[in-house]
């Protein structure tokens, strides 16, 4: 296990190394509060993926990760981790499914929840994608920003892209949430109807409408919904929204 090899390379026992990085440095039982030293200590600064902050979001250790944020969110030199490592350590807790560790993140205060993956996506708009209610609960819960999917995104939501993939579960999760219904900030000003309506989605059109989405609202090039879906050869969503 990534406890097991930790504990090799510190040259001590598994619980050895629970009682430290859960408690620091210190004696046994005592909660002594992160410190830099402590923080440098564990941070192999050439060997990112087998540190404790790593290892915590990889085996779901929610303990062991809010001390080890908490360490970061102290420490005088953030450049150890700053950026691009933090974004990679919190999207693979989400993507492990410990949604207990995001709200460890969001209780921490000092970190975005909607910094990019390494593809340019929020985890937000991943967990959307994917259709993963529980994650994307978690992630609302926690205050992750319902109108960013990334900068890869292109100015996509999470609401346009569950729109894109038909999870209507997610969709009416996101409107609980009050993302936007019309916002027409995809690609060509695409809403999400309009989303629906090029991908062939007629069966969230309705969710869509009595959540306020514009029948007739219009793209960069002055299209409806139901242009689109004339243009792109998408027959059943032609029917659906002349019905609606």
């Amino acid at each position: 296990s990534a406890l097991r090899q930790l504990s090799k390379k510190l040259d001590c026992t598994e619980a050895e190394v629970e009682v430290q990085l859960a408690f620091g440095e210190g004696e046994e039982g005592s909660r002594v509060g992160p410190s830099d030293r402590w923080f440098q200590k564990f941070w192999p600064k050439h060997r990112p993926r087998t540190s404790p902050l790593c290892i915590a979001a990889e085996i779901g250790h929610a303990e062991v990760l809010a001390v080890c944020l908490q360490s970061v969110a102290a420490a005088r030199d953030r450049s150890l981790v700053w950026g691009h490592e933090i974004a990679r350590v919190f999207h693979t807790a989400v993507t492990r499914g410990h949604t207990d560790l995001i709200s460890v993140y969001a209780e921490t205060g000092a970190f975005d929840l909607s910094l990019d993956d390494a593809r340019g996506y929020t985890a937000l708009y991943s967990t959307a994608r994917l259709g993963d209610k529980v994650c994307l609960q978690a992630l609302l819960d926690a205050k992750a920003d319902v109108h960013n999917g990334g900068s890869s995104a292109r100015g996509a939501t999470p609401l346009h892209v569950a729109t894109q993939r038909g999870h209507a579960g997610i969709i009416a999760q996101l409107l609980t949430a009050r993302a936007d219904v019309n916002a027409a900030t995809a690609p060509e000003g695409f809403t999400p109807l309009h989303v629906g309506a090029a991908e062939g989605q007629a069966t969230v059109f309705n969710q869509l409408l009595l959540a306020g989405a514009r029948w007739g609202g219009k793209d960069e090039q002055g299209r409806t919904p139901l242009d689109v879906a004339v243009s792109c050869g998408q027959h059943g969503s032609v029917a659906e929204l002349i019905a609606l």
